[in-house]
């Protein structure tokens, strides 16, 4: 319990057993009920040696209603109306010809109605009202200050006696003021009513204005001087009623604690009551009593009344059995509610933690810290429900489920928590649907991206991970048939170079390393599967972000260099050097052309200047295979424009370095004048590399047309935007060739 120490929690103090206070108060248990005198409560006496167990006696069901009635009138003083409103009833249900169990239980449906009001509470009250009125029309009753000052309360009475026939008018509500209030406690200390009228009179202090001192002091001396004359009422009826005078003498020593004569005649009272209990008639009935009360507050689980009980038992009728084995249960109870609490607290069930120290509170022996242990669950639980409204204001339906789920662990009522949650999984679900039907259109990073965002919300969403996987073995499959269709371009010199000012000089001798290079250059149908895959931004050249199916098999165009780069590494490749492509462009003999020596007949039906879908002329391919080389769009390099070793032309020197990239393979620069005869392939231009160029495309090289060993493993997740793929970086490209 963070800085307090639990184990405190069951030690009862069992050191000692006050023997004063049980003599003082244990007739007015039978008075008032013990919950009324929480205050005061007598300490735990030490545990006895074990006794014999003994039949228990019969528990007369008249005498427990009883208790039932004083402990009704005890709860309703102390604004517990609901609890009150339960033990007169109880009472009532044994004795309905009772005018004063009427009024009382009247009095606590009132005040439960008028903090509570319905329609059913105020007929209850109107027709106890009604019947305590026709079971005692000539006795005047008085409401309560409590009730008297509530006008809706005065209307019941009103209606209630109405309804009862009653003509005499009998005060139904008490002035409200302090001088109103003294005028009634010195009527009622006349008329002998010193009960009421001494808690009137302390009640007059709460109340302004102040009367005068000297009023006080006058309604002070009357009180006097009943409470004497009802001392020498007690005194003389101690012959012939000792249970009633003790009784009376409880009652004075309640409401007039500081007066020694009462104090000294209850005492005296209790020592003979005790000697005659444990020999005569008296004694075994007021015996049965405590045994009666007893097992009442047991069974209503209030141990702290039983306990007090049972010490005042134990001090008129010593070392009883019955009282001796109640006080051991007491005690066995009172801790095995302690330990049951403070292990609901450590497990975090604070609902139920909560529960039990509000029991252990209002009704055990010791409740130890159970009030501050029930602030700290009520902070946790406030703090728990600020965070849920963050999360909830914020969006956050991850937070929504976990901050959710813990506050309904903790509190499994809790209705906002239950809510909360049924919203987030709403969401989670809504989530994993939208994947699902990403993964059925094809769009694999979409529905990877819903079903990470469903376990986000909550984890272990039911189908999530079996479509990321689902996607994840698309994507695969997809990466290694862009595998396909490479060839092979073997190591060796070639010619480099040519006539242009930017290819010069020409050299014959240059060479490079074996490699692979694809067949064709890619397509909007294979880079449309990239951009599912990843989120990539689609080409400038796509109409509503997509391609029409029409243009499928023709080259990408439309999309910078660092774009083509990333597909090529998001299946293992890399872009080819420009080195690279003029090799497989003009093969080993130095080409001008890829198709030099392809048939005439071919070579008329293929234009240069005119688009077409990949793979339309096989026949016109290089020597190494490679097909539309020379076609309207350029194709990126990885290389910087950068003039060749020997070239002095200034123009091409000039350039600043790494600041173009090189493009080969155009039909046509759209800086140069129309001509009937394509480029050749020695021609070379610069483009910036952050453009989206729509005329340029693309295609992909590697090492080998073997594909990497990762692209057959789980890959990790897809990354958004710009085309960036989590993918291993693809080798190096060759540098400037020997």
């Amino acid at each position: 319990m963070n800085s307090r120490s639990t184990p405190a929690l069951g030690r009862p103090a069992r050191e000692a057993r006050v023997l004063l206070l049980p003599v003082a108060l244990s007739v007015l248990v039978l008075a008032v009920p013990a919950r009324a005198q929480d205050k005061t409560k007598a300490a735990p006496r030490p545990k006895p040696a074990a006794v014999a167990p003994e039949t228990p006696q019969e528990v007369r069901i008249e005498e427990q209603k009883d208790a039932y009635f004083l402990t009704g009138i005890a709860k309703r003083q102390q604004g517990l109306f609901r609890e009150a409103v339960d033990d007169l009833t109880v009472f009532v249900s044994g004795d309905e010809r009772n005018p004063d169990a009427h009024w009382e239980l009247a009095v606590a449906h009132a005040l439960y109605c008028d903090a509570r009001p319905t329609a059913e509470g105020r007929r209850k009250a109107v027709e106890h009202f009604r019947k305590s009125f026709e079971l005692s029309p000539g006795i005047p009753r008085v409401l309560p200050p409590s009730a008297a000052s509530r006008p809706a309360i005065v209307a019941m009475v009103k209606d209630a006696k109405k309804a009862a026939g009653v003509v005499t008018e009998t005060p139904t509500a008490l002035p409200i003021d302090a001088e109103g209030l003294l005028r009634l406690a010195e009527q009622q200390a006349d008329s002998g009513d010193i009960f009421e009228a001494k808690k009137n009179f302390d009640d007059v202090k709460m109340l302004p204005p102040p009367p005068p001192i000297a009023d006080r002091e006058r309604v002070r001396s009357k009180l006097e001087k009943a409470v004497k004359e009802r001392l020498v009422q007690v005194q003389s009826l101690e012959s012939s009623n000792i249970v009633g005078a003790q009784t009376e003498a409880g009652r004075l020593l309640k409401f007039f604690p500081d007066e020694p004569v009462a104090l000294e005649t209850y005492v005296r009272l209790q020592l003979r009551y005790t000697k005659m209990a444990m020999e005569g008639i008296a004694g075994a009935k007021i015996y049965q009593q405590w045994r009666n009360a007893i097992e009442g507050f047991m069974l209503k689980g209030q141990l702290r009344d039983a306990l007090f009980s049972v010490n005042t038992l134990l001090f008129s009728f010593p070392r009883d059995e019955y009282g001796e084995r109640k006080y051991a249960e007491i005690l066995r109870r009172n801790d095995e509610a302690l330990r049951t609490a403070e292990e609901a607290f450590k497990q975090q069930r604070y609902e139920d933690a909560r529960r039990k120290f509000e029991e252990i509170r209002n009704g055990f022996p010791d409740a130890g810290p159970a009030q501050d242990v029930i602030s700290e669950i009520d902070e946790v639980r406030r703090k728990l429900e600020a965070t849920l409204e963050r999360e909830q204001e914020r969006g956050n339906l991850a937070g929504v489920y976990t901050i959710a789920k813990d506050l309904g662990s903790k509190f499994p009522s809790h209705q906002r928590a239950r809510d909360a949650v049924a919203s987030a999984v709403a969401g989670s679900n809504a989530k994993a649907v939208a994947g699902t039907a990403a993964l059925d259109a094809g769009r694999q990073y979409e529905a990877i991206e819903g079903f990470q965002k469903a376990l986000e919300i909550v984890p272990g969403q039911a189908g999530a991970e079996d479509g990321i996987s689902k996607a994840r073995g698309a994507l695969r499959e997809i990466k290694a048939r862009m595998w396909e269709g490479m060839e092979t371009i073997p190591g060796g010199t070639y010619v480099l170079g040519g006539t242009y000012p930017e290819a010069k000089p020409k050299n014959k001798a240059a060479s490079l390393g074996p490699f692979a290079l694809d067949r064709h250059r890619v397509t909007n149908a294979a880079y449309r599967l990239f951009v599912f895959g990843t989120g990539a931004k689609p080409p400038e050249s796509w109409k509503g972000g997509d391609v029409g199916p029409d243009r499928a098999d023709f080259p990408v165009t439309g999309i910078a260099s660092q774009e083509a780069e990333s597909f090529c590494r998001w299946i293992g490749k890399r872009l080819p050097t420009e080195f690279e492509w003029e090799k497989a462009a003009r093969g080993s003999a130095g080409l001008d052309l890829p198709y030099e020596n392809a048939a005439s007949g071919l070579r008329k039906q293929f234009n240069p200047f005119s688009e077409y879908p990949v793979g339309r002329f096989p026949g016109l391919a290089s020597p190494y295979g490679i097909e539309e080389l020379v076609a309207p769009a350029f194709e990126w390099t990885s290389s910087w424009f950068a003039p060749y070793p020997g070239n002095d032309d200034d123009a091409v020197r000039g350039i600043p370095p790494r600041t173009f990239l090189v493009v080969r393979g155009g039909a046509r620069s759209p800086g140069m004048p129309a001509a009937s005869k394509p480029l050749e392939s020695a021609y070379r231009e610069k483009r910036k590399p952050e453009r989206r160029e729509a005329d340029v495309s693309f295609r992909c090289a590697a090492a080998t047309t073997t594909p990497p060993e990762w692209l057959a493993s789980e890959p990790a997740p897809e990354k958004v935007g710009g085309g960036e793929a989590a993918a291993p970086a693809a080798p190096a490209a060759p540098a400037t060739p020997r």
